[in-house]
């Protein structure tokens, strides 16, 4: 099962000026639907019979570390920080209860990647302000 997942606003807040609601919304998809996403493909495999699953979480550089000079990114990097958190326990979990299931977390840095896309383009934008 590989779980890849994303969330972005166009003009995120920072941690001083961003709404509940964007960081809800972040939380929700990042840290709860990779829970969910993991449990239920556990469940899945454990209901065929296979006890050598592998999970790959596919997350962001940001989950290394919080970046600065880009404050509206904070509340990314927290979420990115807690699916590392999550894959960890997962694969610890998994091990106790004896089951043979890898779990992986890959973690991108720049290149290709539409949020890298957007980022330029707002940029872009906001270096045409007058």
């Amino acid at each position: 099962m590989i779980i890849d997942y994303g969330i972005s606003f166009r003009f995120p807040g920072t941690l001083l000026d961003g709404t509940l609601a964007e960081w809800k919304a972040m939380i929700d998809t990042k840290v709860l639907g990779l829970s969910v996403c993991t449990r239920e493909a556990v469940r899945s495999m454990k209901a065929k019979g296979i006890n050598d699953g592998h999970i790959i979480n596919i997350g962001s550089i940001f989950g290394q570390y919080v970046p600065k000079g880009r404050p509206s990114s904070h509340m990314n990097a927290t979420s990115q920080i807690a699916m590392k958190a999550l894959t960890e326990g997962t694969r610890n979990e998994l091990c106790q209860v004896g089951k043979n299931f890898r779990v992986t977390e890959l973690s991108p840095g720049k290149g290709l990647w539409f949020f890298n896309f957007l980022w330029k383009c707002k940029n872009q934008m906001d270096s045409k302000k007058i």
